[in-house]
């Protein structure tokens, strides 16, 4: 069983935010899941949240 320090430290990289991706659509002008079908192709981007 690991000690107090260890599941401390587990909670903390738990609890920390994964990095994200969100699939851009050029020809539609959009990301998954608001567009559903991208014929020319998806393109991973970094998720920013809209404003």
């Amino acid at each position: 069983m690991p000690g107090r320090g260890a599941r401390a430290a587990l909670l903390v990289a738990a609890a920390a935010p994964a990095a994200q991706t969100w699939y851009y659509c050029e020809q539609a002008r959009g990301c998954y899941p608001y567009v559903r079908e991208c014929p020319g192709g998806w393109k991973p981007v970094p998720a920013t949240p809209p404003r």
